[in-house]
């Protein structure tokens, strides 16, 4: 099991990583970024996925390695092992990631304007959340700050 500690002061975030294993706690990551979003890594089993703001990255709480790196990254929802939608929130965009090829294309919105419009030519604003659907695991739902 995974347990994650804030400690937050007027000029730092951090964020500490802990693993529990055999009644013992025993602490391996420490990021100095703000973590918006963790879940288990379907890719890597035994891995942490998690989003610290501007990137998506993995743990498995001997190292931290980089997945991709966008602008301010708040959520995602891995659609499949090697599949992950983050939202990009300052481009106002859903963004697909497959993580096998490492192959990133615009899942929803257009990643340059900002408005609010369904359809084909969505058109979004500041995205903060991303979750699966549990009736449809192809279907995603989203949140927009402020609107």
């Amino acid at each position: 099991m995974h347990l994650v500690s804030h400690n937050s002061t007027c000029t730092s975030k951090q964020f500490t990583f802990y693993r529990l294993e055999n009644s013992n706690i025993n602490s391996y990551i420490t990021t100095e970024s703000a973590v918006h979003h963790i879940a288990e890594d379907e890719l890597v089993s035994g891995n942490l996925l998690f989003a610290d703001g501007d990137a998506l990255k993995t743990t498995d709480g001997t190292k931290t390695s980089l997945i991709a790196r966008f602008s301010s990254i708040h959520s995602f929802a891995q659609l499949s092992r090697s599949e992950v939608i983050f939202t990009d929130f300052n481009n106002h965009c859903l963004r697909s990631l497959d993580r096998k090829t490492n192959q990133t294309s615009t899942y929803s919105g257009n990643c340059t304007n900002i408005g609010h419009r369904d359809g084909v030519d969505a058109l979004l604003a500041h995205l903060v959340s991303v979750i699966l659907d549990l009736m449809n695991s192809q279907q995603l739902i989203s949140t927009i700050w402020g609107h």
